[in-house]
């Protein structure tokens, strides 16, 4: 067994001090888990080397995928004996609330399944073992540094439709109540080391993205209002008739607007020497592009003129029409 693998096994009891590390749930449905904080707990913390800045987390379900980055104060010392101890966890404190203590000693009663992460500064690899306190497995992980955040991951089928809903990473120096067990020294159950720095929050399925807001439909333009009526008066032919002799005129009144008119009129306005009969008459409603013929009688008399012009004018709804009519006498 490596001396990672030893040092691991040996300080799991930290690990499930500082958090309810796991559990690998009945099947879930498949999601991504994530979530990040800057908040560092202290516990018999009285100088320490390595503190932490921030944290973040993922875990994809399908594959089994966990991802740790933290970051540190400082860069990685390779001289240093100070580790990075880093997993998930279904846990139903994800606040830090609890002392490292109170938590171990509920977790003993119960153990549950495991995935921790161990990253030592003097090493350029991790560990990582998955399984039970009992009957860890070691996983392949890797490791990247830049600058002074490292980032551990691994893709697991042991992970596979797991739930976490917390992550945690601790950050310790070694020491506490140590135990001979093997040569090797090991904290004792329940203990925090002296030097631990600890972060613990919570990852979700981030909230989908607001949905674009509904564009409302571009009304189609209003239609043009209808024109309004307008009267046209047909063109009127000169007369020539016989004085004292009565003729019939005809006088077409056309409706060429867009809208209908109301009650209307026509009326004649006659001139010195002419008779006109009726000199006004009422013009009916007419519909757009309507029509409506009215028939007028003429006639000279002896006072007549040659030649008389005579004023037709066809009103109705606000709007006229006019024309003239000419009368000529004969012999």
């Amino acid at each position: 067994m490596s001396p990672h693998t030893r040092r691991l096994r040996a300080t799991i009891v930290l690990i499930t001090a500082l958090a309810a590390l796991l559990a690998l749930a009945a099947a879930a449905s498949a999601e991504t888990r994530t979530g990040e904080s800057s908040t560092v707990i202290r516990e018999n913390f009285p100088s320490g080397e390595v503190t932490l800045v921030k944290a973040n987390a993922s875990f994809e379900s399908v594959a089994g995928t966990a991802t740790v980055s933290f970051t540190t104060a400082t860069g990685p010392d390779p001289e240093s004996e100070a580790f990075v101890l880093a997993g998930l966890t279904t846990s139903a404190d994800c606040t830090g609330q609890q002392t490292g203590r109170a938590i171990a000693e509920q977790l003993l009663f119960n153990p549950p399944p495991l995935l921790a992460f161990e990253d030592a500064f003097s090493s350029p690899g991790a560990i990582a073992l998955a399984g039970s306190l009992s009957g860890a497995l070691e996983v392949p992980a890797m490791k990247s540094v830049n600058g002074t955040t490292t980032t551990l991951s691994l893709t697991t089928g042991l992970l596979a439709n797991a739930s976490f809903n917390c992550a945690i990473v601790a950050a310790t120096e070694g020491g506490g109540d140590e135990e001979e067990t093997g040569g090797e020294e090991v904290p004792g159950e329940g203990e925090v080391p002296p030097g631990a720095t600890f972060m613990i929050f919570p990852i979700s399925v981030p909230p989908a993205p607001p949905a674009p807001p509904a564009i409302a439909p571009t009304p189609p333009p209003a239609p043009p209002a209808p024109a309004p009526p307008a009267l046209k008066m047909g063109k009127l032919k000169p007369i020539s008739l016989h004085v004292g002799k009565w003729q019939l005129v005809k006088v077409k009144v056309t409706n060429a607007g867009g809208t209908g008119t109301g009650l209307g009129s026509l009326r004649v306005k006659t001139a010195k020497g002419v008779l006109v009969k009726p000199e006004r008459q009422q013009l009916p409603v007419l519909a757009p592009g309507a029509t409506w013929t009215m028939t007028v009688r003429v006639q000279l008399t002896a006072k007549a003129k040659p030649k008389s012009t005579l004023k037709l004018t066809a009103a109705a709804s606000g709007v006229t029409a006019t024309g003239p009519l000419v009368l000529k006498a004969k012999g």
